[in-house]
């Protein structure tokens, strides 16, 4: 019997929530232009904009949340993956 986590289930053993998240973030990407500035507003854990630069999509990316522990979340997976 599989696991279920708190935010999603999971399906053969992939958390359904985290592949929409994956899925969700790479169509927003889509919509980048190649070297654009991006303001990433309600920034959450910060993915969106680590991987429009780690893939040379953005130029340069601001992200923002008004949130304090997604910010502090967002700030740990940018030294991490930075």
């Amino acid at each position: 019997m599989e696991n279920t986590l708190p935010f999603g289930v999971t399906v053969y053993g992939i958390c359904v929530a985290l592949a929409a998240l994956v899925a969700v973030l790479l169509l927003c990407a889509q919509l980048v232009p190649p070297g654009a500035r991006v303001a990433d507003i309600g920034t959450d854990h910060g993915y969106l904009g680590l991987y429009l630069l780690q893939n040379g999509l953005a130029a340069h990316v601001l992200a923002a949340d008004l949130r304090p522990q997604p910010l502090q979340t967002a700030k740990l997976h940018a030294a991490k993956f930075g």
